[in-house]
């Protein structure tokens, strides 16, 4: 069940990441309501995750979450990041 309850983790961390970009600073009311719910419902399905998995492990499973926000925002609009996000991705796929 903790596997379950940081998978939702992830998925919330890269919903609120989307979402925050689509707010636009804050300036679109259901953006930033998403936002926000995704955020705390984020942390919260993280601490329960963690009443089981050791911190360690549970953090680097959800960060993921982040890499994967990053991924869609360089799919979805031109991202200054995105040259970087690219040549990590070689990196990383080099090494597997």
């Amino acid at each position: 069940m903790e596997w379950i309850m940081l998978l939702i983790a992830a998925v919330l961390e890269v919903t609120w990441a989307v979402f925050m970009k689509m707010s636009e600073g804050f300036t679109r009311m259901l953006p930033s309501v998403i936002t926000a719910v995704g955020y705390i419902a984020s942390a919260v399905f993280l601490a329960l995750a963690m009443r089981k998995l050791p911190l360690g492990t549970a953090y680097a499973i959800r960060d993921h979450g982040d890499y994967y926000s990053r991924r869609a925002a360089v799919q979805g609009e031109h991202e200054p990041c995105a040259g970087r996000l690219r040549a990590y991705d070689r990196r990383r796929d080099h090494r597997a």
